[in-house]
């Protein structure tokens, strides 16, 4: 970073990360001037762990066929964010299943703020992000404390998503189909660093025939190409 603090002194960098305080405090400390950036990744799969911590303490013996079907019709909807009247009115004695619902609901809508960053401004974030906090059904908010403390203590670094739309998706995923490689082959180091820079990976794990790399480019988002952007 002190390097790249000599080559890009009057630029912002962004870079982008996961919620590691002690990360963010060795680039907050380096010379360069940084925008931390908490990959949006990070943070939507804390409201999906928190769907499933509250199914693991509502979905009983017996309920699980049924809140599967009911999950099932969900997918097929869009939640829109800012609707909440449905979900407003779950108390504790609404039945596991219907609680179930508010909380896929809750979590969807959080996802949808951060995939409309394009059309929204950083304080028009912020303002959605605290009406879906206070819009958490009360049954659900121990659960979604794996949300809501995070956007307490990173909130600033959170939003400057909606400045910097950067993610590290395309770094995770090619990293993680080099894992799965690593498994599944006896390849050194050096032949398996080959394969993914000169694009022979085939995605397919079959490592007999080359393909070209264009089967790797289908994530939702492409990887930064300005210089300068720098990716933890």
């Amino acid at each position: 970073l002190d390097d790249m603090a000599t080559e890009v002194p009057d630029r912002t960098v962004p870079i982008v990360i996961d919620m590691s305080t002690e990360l963010r405090a060795r680039i907050q400390a380096s010379r360069l001037q940084t925008a931390i950036v908490v990959d949006r990744f990070h943070i939507v799969r804390r409201a999906n762990l928190a769907v499933g911590s509250a199914s693991k303490s509502l979905i009983t013996d017996g309920l699980e066929e049924r809140w599967e079907r009911r999950k099932m019709e969900l997918k097929g909807q869009n939640p829109q964010v800012g609707e909440q009247r449905d979900v407003l009115d779950v108390t504790e004695e609404n039945h596991p299943v219907e609680i179930m619902e508010a909380a896929w609901k809750t979590a969807k809508r959080f996802q949808a703020i951060f995939d409309m960053h394009i059309y929204i401004t950083r304080d028009e974030a912020k303002k959605r992000l605290v009406q879906w906090r206070q819009r958490i059904p009360d049954p659900l908010r121990s659960h979604f404390k794996k949300v809501t403390k995070p956007l307490e203590n990173w909130r600033e670094w959170i939003l400057n998503y909606f400045d910097y739309s950067y993610t590290n998706a395309f770094n995770e995923s090619v990293n993680r189909v080099a894992k799965r490689i690593d498994r599944r082959s006896k390849y050194s180091y050096e032949t398996l660093r080959a394969k993914l820079v000169y694009s022979t990976l085939k995605p397919t794990l079959d490592v007999t025939a080359p393909v070209s790399w264009d089967k790797f480019t289908r994530y939702p988002y492409d990887p930064p190409t300005e210089i300068g952007v720098a990716i933890l």
